[in-house]
Parts: structure tokens; sequence; C-alpha cells
């Protein structure tokens, strides 16, 4: 059984559905503040993607891998994002192959839902970047403002 299914699966057992229709509407914004890269969208140096309705983005917790939405009793809900989450949305915005995609954890990290440290060096920053088909929000080292 392959990584993803076995994580559905077990989604599953506890009753969480990942969100689907929720994406629409929560996620419609303003395309001056992201650049989108194969459909995933990476956001200008201060800027930041729009709270998905229904849930709550100012706390404080760390993920090497971001956050994805998730619905649990009929509810939205953050949940932890994984290294296939990473690679999966990583491959499409780079459009490789998520085996290729460099999984590397150092000093861009998520400090919130949608929220990044600020550990890129030269004339990369940190940024927030969203995949919206998969609810998933991750920060990455990208160049430029």
């Amino acid at each position: 059984m392959s990584d993803e299914l076995s994580r559905r699966s077990m989604l599953a057992a506890l009753g969480v559905a990942a969100v689907g229709a929720l994406s629409t509407e929560a996620l419609s914004d303003d395309s001056d503040d992201f650049t989108d890269m194969n459909g995933v969208r990476v956001y200008k140096k201060g800027k930041k993607p729009p709270t998905p309705k229904g849930l709550k983005a100012d706390f404080e917790v760390i993920s090497p891998f971001g956050f994805k939405v998730i619905e649990r009793d009929g509810k939205p809900m953050w949940a932890v994002g994984s290294e296939q989450d990473y690679r999966a949305s990583e491959a499409k915005r780079l459009g490789i192959n998520a085996a290729d995609v460099n999984v590397r954890p150092g000093s861009c990290y998520n400090t919130g839902p949608m929220t990044c440290s600020f550990g890129c060096s030269g004339t990369y920053f940190c940024k927030p970047v969203l995949n919206p088909k998969d609810q998933h929000y991750y920060c990455k080292c990208v160049e430029g403002p």
C-alpha cells in the first residue's frame, strides 16, 4: 500500500477527510500578492495566503512540512503536513517528479499555519507557499521579493 493510501486510510479511521470543496470560496484572493508556479502560489515577501473560511491561523506552531486543511465531523481543521505532502506540492510547483524534490529540513519552516521563519540567505526569502488544490500551506526559500 502506498504511503498516501495508508495515510488516507489512517485519517479515514479517525473520521477525517481531506477538504476539497473548501478551496474555491476560501482561497479567492488578490493575485498581485503571489506568483503562480504550475498552480502553486508563492507569496511575495510580507504577504501571506488568506485564512481558510472557518479556521484561525493566529497561533504559533512549528512544522518543517507545513499544514493542510482537513475536515473532521464536518468542520475544517488544521493538520500537520507530511514529507509526502511537501514533496507533492514542491514537485507540482517545480514541474518535476516528487522523488526528485530536495527535502532538507533547515532554517525556513512554518511558525504558524501561514507564517514563516526568516532563515534564508543571499537573495532568497522564506516565503509562504500554497498548493490550493491540496489545501497545503508551507514555507520555502525562494529568490526575490
